[in-house]
């Protein structure tokens, strides 16, 4: 059995004009906005703060929607009517926002120690880049690390979250006041 043929965008949208930019679609062949993808994967959408990339997508689909709202629940909800009289209804629903950190605190050393949004897995995050947002509007940019890697009785047992921190190369005094 083959899996399903994913759609197209000649079945999803007309060819031709589409904010801004030009679509060339043909039958059968998958075409993509490979900048908008880009643009959602580099927005930061932490849970509870999810406005930058519920801005891009509103304005993406303001070309294609009827009608675009933001619910009290900060869902962005995009109509778009069908023919007359038809009766069919297609809904495509997905989640903005993304598991991340919240900062709690910062040590004499400048590093900075995180408590988690979402389900993470201290594990899977140690070694990534990371961005913190301050209250200044300020975006800085650290590493995640583990504490003590280098000792044997650290290495062999389960890391946790509370073990890890961000370090962002900086002078404890001026992490302190770029973060807090």
């Amino acid at each position: 059995m083959r899996p399903a043929e994913a759609p197209t965008r000649s079945t999803l949208f007309p060819t031709g004009q589409r904010a801004g930019r030009k679509y060339v679609a043909r039958r059968g062949k998958r075409v993509f906005d490979e900048a908008l993808l880009a643009r959602l994967c580099e927005a930061d959408g932490v849970s509870g703060h999810e406005d930058v990339v519920a801005d891009i997508l509103q304005s993406e689909l303001e070309a294609l929607a009827d009608d675009i709202h933001t619910d009290p629940m900060k869902n962005l909800v995009a109509t778009r009517r069908g023919r007359k009289g038809s009766r069919i209804s297609v809904m495509l629903a997905g989640h903005m926002d993304e598991i991340g950190f919240l900062v709690y605190n910062v040590d004499e050393d400048g590093f900075v120690s995180l408590a988690p949004v979402g389900g993470w897995q201290a594990e899977s995050i140690v070694g990534h880049p990371v961005r913190i947002h301050c209250r200044s509007g300020r975006t800085v940019e650290g590493v995640v690390h583990r504490r003590s890697a280098w000792l044997p009785e650290h290495r062999s047992k389960e890391l946790r979250l509370d073990e890890i921190y961000v370090d962002l190369g900086l002078p404890g005094s001026r992490v302190g006041k770029l973060v807090s």
